[in-house]
């Protein structure tokens, strides 16, 4: 079961994932930014730093820059066709 739902404690090193960077691991963050504006929200998006390693000054930067181009600021007003 791991890597599918992981059990056991999250700190062991065989669980079936690692805490990364956004941008560094395996989630498609063009989809769920997507996702968001599809469905109207607009609102916080919060990052929670875990990655072992690097620094939370240095996740936090790389974050930001990897996630602030994807940010959908003016989604389609309407349909034009």
């Amino acid at each position: 079961i791991s890597g599918i739902m992981p059990t056991g404690a999250w700190r062991r090193p065989t669980r079936g994932f690692r805490f990364r960077v956004v941008g560094w691991g395996d989630v498609n963050w063009k989809r769920i930014l997507t996702a968001f504006v599809e469905v109207g929200y607009d609102y916080v998006l919060s990052y929670e730093h875990e990655d072992p390693v690097m620094s939370r000054e240095d996740g936090c930067e790389k974050c930001i820059a990897f996630l602030r181009p994807l940010i959908i600021k003016a989604p389609l007003e309407k349909v034009w066709w």
